[in-house]
């Protein structure tokens, strides 16, 4: 081997090396979010964090009120998640939990008309019902974010999952 193609070979593993490393830390940092996304599975009930969980807020907003809560995410390499909250609304809160979350009326109460899978799980306490006594409101981009406001009060369910 000549001394050219030393300095050839040399130059071209140094072109390639950092293209190696960002490919190992990329493939490394995929790996860790891997597992802390198992590692971040579980059920919460009426735990403060489960807003957070849900929504990436560090709490509610003013007229925003969370009567119960109840967060699951089962251990997988996706974000599969599913929860319920029971809110208590005033005028505020209904604006941030409508147009803030991109949720818009629907023309219908019903379920299958809706067309989103209610999950057999759910707490005993998620009753949105009768369901002429609620608007609902729904994510175009997102179909299972379902949100019933009660219509003469301040009650709200707030349903989504992600599987």
């Amino acid at each position: 081997m000549t001394g050219g193609m030393v300095v050839l070979l040399a130059f071209s593993l140094m072109s390639v090396a950092p293209l190696a490393i960002l490919t190992a830390a990329t493939l490394g940092a995929g790996l860790i979010r891997l597992g802390l996304g198992v590692m971040q599975s579980g059920q919460w009930t009426d735990d403060p964090n489960n807003w957070t969980r849900t929504f990436d807020e560090p709490r509610p907003f003013e007229g925003i009120r969370v009567v119960h809560s109840w967060y699951k995410r089962t251990p997988h390499f996706t974000d599969r998640h599913l929860c319920f909250f029971e809110l208590s609304l005033d005028s505020n809160g209904v604006e941030v939990m409508t147009r803030g979350r991109d949720l818009h009326l629907s023309m219908t109460t019903n379920l299958a008309e809706l067309g989103v899978g209610f999950p057999a799980e759910r707490p005993a306490w998620f009753k949105p019902e009768p369901a002429e006594a609620f608007t609902v409101y729904r994510s175009w981009q997102r179909p299972n974010q379902v949100l019933w406001i009660e219509r003469n009060g301040s009650r709200a369910f707030y349903m989504e999952h992600q599987f």
